[in-house]
């Protein structure tokens, strides 16, 4: 499990966010947990491992109870969810440093899994087919037909399907599939759980909380933003409750 970070350090991750790609702001937390380590290096880690640090830091920070909303994509009937963290925990299925290999018929395949930084290129593109491909072109590091190589265009999409099947399973962090169901309509589908903007938004929200209690509480008292900062959650909320008597 990784550290927890204090409120200062929270702040600070929430204000690197905005200089950030919406698709890269996760990437400002995992900044404020690993100091020491280069954006780089960050950015060459599988979305997996990422996301599994993120579901951790949230846990930590926030607790293991996550709330949020979906809308039923027949009906339209808005749906408020609750699950903890151990519910989007996998654990990952085998070693891939080496890479990952998979046959299809006559083609043999050699790829890596998707890293934070090919998620952030194929973000940049319109629209989704697009994207996926951008993300495997990125991983696939070599393609044979028998003998003779080939493209990612000259895959038959069997094989393009055996690809992303393996990597899915290879790092099953680095997509989190959630079963639900419309009580309104009882239409049932799956969605994609995306912890690094589900963290973004509740720390968004966090921080916009936590600065409206320190103008409170600096207009009051003339305290400084750290002093106020430093306080336990239970001190700073005696003194708000005492400014609004």
């Amino acid at each position: 499990m990784v550290r927890a970070l204090s409120d200062s350090e929270l702040f600070e991750a929430w204000e690197r966010g905005f200089e950030l790609e919406s698709a890269q702001r996760p990437l400002a937390f995992l900044q404020a947990v690993y100091p020491d380590t280069e954006e780089e290096e960050l950015l060459q880690w599988s979305i997996g491992r990422c996301n599994a640090d993120l579901v951790s830091l949230r846990q930590g920070r926030f607790g293991s109870q996550m709330e949020g909303v979906v809308s039923c994509p027949k009906c339209g009937q808005t749906l408020e969810l609750t699950f903890s963290t151990a519910e989007i925990c996998a654990e990952q299925q085998e070693n891939t440093d080496h890479g990952l290999t998979v046959s299809k018929g006559d083609y043999r395949l050699w790829f890596r899994l998707p890293t934070a930084q090919d998620l952030a290129d194929a973000a940049r593109l319109r629209d989704h087919a697009s994207a996926r491909t951008r993300m495997l072109e990125a991983c696939l590091m070599e393609a044979k037909r028998n003998d003779e190589k080939c493209s990612l265009e000259e895959l038959p999409e069997t094989a393009v399907t055996a690809m992303v099947k393996k990597m899915e399973e290879a790092d099953t962090q680095g997509s989190v599939l959630r079963e639900l169901s419309c009580p309104e309509c009882d239409h049932q589908w799956q969605t994609t759980f995306d912890i690094g903007a589900f963290l973004w938004t509740e720390t968004d929200a966090w921080a916009r909380r936590m600065l409206r209690d320190v103008h409170t509480l600096a207009s009051a008292y003339g305290w400084q933003e750290e002093k106020i900062l430093k306080m336990t959650p239970r001190r700073r909320q005696f003194y708000l409750d005492m400014v609004n008597e």
